[in-house]
């Protein structure tokens, strides 16, 4: 008979997505939707099931977990994964002819994925000490990198911001 929870992997990644989700006027833009995909693919920023337009939304890609046994009972596990954090640019967007919303030398492209990173990781951040990341044994959450390239971020009509994150976590050998 299989064990009656998830993976401890598996519980991480749920609280983050619902920490991802949070709005409020302490960030600049409200995702629709997180999800959680193998990879950043066309589907991402599709249409909702219902029609819905995406307007900005948060992808969480897992990459690897690497797991050491400690001497006690218990493991500790470091989790690498993705977040891509995507905001739709107005119709009227021109790399050439940037909006009177961007700020001085850069374009709105540039400015809505400052904006994205700095939303993700101020969630990401305040998840930290919170009471369900301490029940799941997370002591630590770090954005590791934050990649805005182009090379990396270029989708046509998006703006897409581009962090790498680390948690790191302790649980009962017991746990699955």
């Amino acid at each position: 008979m299989p064990p009656s929870v998830e993976p401890r992997h598996e519980q991480v990644v749920a609280a983050i997505r619902t920490g991802l989700a949070v709005t409020g006027d302490a960030y600049w833009y409200a995702p629709d939707r997180v999800i959680r995909a193998p990879a950043l693919y066309d589907g991402c920023i599709a249409p909702g099931a219902d029609g819905e337009t995406i307007d900005c939304t948060y992808v969480i890609v897992p990459d690897r977990t690497i797991r050491k046994p400690k001497a006690s009972r218990m493991n500790e596990a470091r989790m690498e994964f993705d977040v891509f954090g995507l905001k739709r640019l107005p119709r009227e967007y021109s790399e050439i002819n940037p909006q009177k919303l961007a700020v001085a030398g850069s374009t709105l492209r540039e400015t809505y994925q400052a904006r994205l990173a700095a939303d993700i990781e101020t969630k990401l951040l305040a998840l930290v000490g919170g009471q369900t990341m301490r029940g799941l044994g997370v002591y630590e959450i770090a954005c590791t990198s934050d990649d805005r390239t182009a090379e990396e971020t270029a989708i046509e009509g998006w703006a897409l911001a581009l962090l790498r994150v680390a948690i790191t976590y302790t649980y009962p050998r017991a746990t699955p």
